[in-house]
């Protein structure tokens, strides 16, 4: 994974400041505001049944993203 400190340490403050951890809670609101009615992505999953999972998706989310965050590197799969 390639290391993001060098971008993370030109940001401006306002931006680092809003780059902070989250929470199951504040996921499971993200992944209810999901629009059911729009187009898959690439990842191919319906919107509907990202929503409908959200209680269940929202642990493992906030999780992989609080790690992301810490690490300060993005997945070479995410690319």
């Amino acid at each position: 994974m390639p290391d993001l400190s060098h971008i993370i340490n030109k940001l401006p403050e306002a931006i680092t400041r809003s780059l902070r951890k989250t929470n199951p809670t504040e996921v499971k609101e993200v992944l209810n505001k999901v629009k059911p009615n729009k187009a898959a992505g690439c990842d191919l999953i319906p919107p509907r049944v990202v929503q409908l999972s959200a209680d269940v998706l929202c642990y493992p989310l906030s999780k992989l993203v609080n790690y992301v965050l810490d690490a300060a590197k993005i997945p070479q799969q995410w690319k």
